[in-house]
């Protein structure tokens, strides 16, 4: 058996997950992370968890974030395990503005045309930077796949072995294939 792993969650997490010990964890510990908001310790340099937790941030990243978030990309990409993990499901972009977190009243015409720019972006953050991008659907299974990716890195720190379950998750082209 592997030994436990820690968290570790940025310090600029503003609404950090919470990791209990169990079985596999120690818990968790706030540290600051020079890319990501989440990691485990003895896996800072190959391990990178970005957390999303609505299209209005996803819009703020994609638009006039865009210079500043293009070099989180950056940083992430060179990491062996790079994720972003969102905590909405991916049909929510074919809703957007709805349920994004922007209120109705700053709704304009243009927030509808994003819809097919934040798909592109998100398929350009896979191929370009080789991100895995993870919809979770909600904030009780991003913490569960989080745990998984965790284990599965924990894994790799002892035996070289990276295996995340293939169930774990679907690709974000697996998603785009559905609607064909």
């Amino acid at each position: 058996m592997n030994k436990k792993f820690t968290v570790i969650v940025d310090t600029d997490e503003k609404i950090p997950h919470e990791f209990l010990p169990d079985e596999f964890c120690e818990g968790s510990i706030r540290k600051k992370i020079k890319t990501g908001d989440y990691c485990i310790v003895g896996a800072e340099d190959i391990l990178a968890i970005e957390r999303k937790r609505n299209l209005q941030e996803i819009y703020g990243n994609f638009t006039i974030d865009w210079k500043r978030f293009r070099n989180c990309l950056d940083r992430l990409s060179e990491f062996q395990f790079p994720v972003i993990v969102c905590e909405f499901p991916f049909y929510d972009i074919a809703k957007f503005p709805l349920d994004s977190g922007i209120p109705s009243r700053y709704w304009k015409p243009k927030h509808f045309a994003y819809r097919k720019h934040i798909l592109n972006r998100f398929l350009m953050i896979k191929e370009e930077w080789g991100i895995e991008v993870i919809f979770a659907g909600s904030r009780e299974r991003s913490h569960e796949i989080m745990i998984e990716i965790f284990k599965s890195t924990n894994e790799f720190l002892s035996s070289g072995q990276f295996n995340v379950a293939p169930d774990l998750y679907k690709s974000i082209y697996e998603y785009i294939d559905e609607k064909d």
